[in-house]
């Protein structure tokens, strides 16, 4: 499910209680967390890690494509995110 579906819209813009953040910051268009074994990198973002907008702080957030000898361990990349909780 993409961030612009129906279900990831109601989490990102719904009610005051249901409104998250999206960690992940990708520009452009190498967002693809789905590498369907290839390593591909264009796409859209399918994976997330969710936190409620305030009052935490997302310091460091992506997507970790690492592969050893042209194998991945998943057909998709794991996403990670470093947030500072009050």
């Amino acid at each position: 499910t993409g961030p612009s579906s129906a279900p990831m819209r109601t989490l990102f813009n719904g009610e005051e209680m249901l409104l998250f953040q999206n960690t992940l910051k990708q520009d452009g268009e190498e967002q693809a967390t789905y590498g369907g074994w290839s390593g591909r990198i264009k796409g859209r973002q399918i994976d997330y890690i969710l936190i409620a907008s305030d009052p935490h702080t997302v310091v460091e957030s992506g997507i970790n494509r690492h592969q050893q000898g042209g194998r991945y361990p998943s057909d998709h990349y794991p996403v990670f995110a470093r947030v500072n909780f009050p």
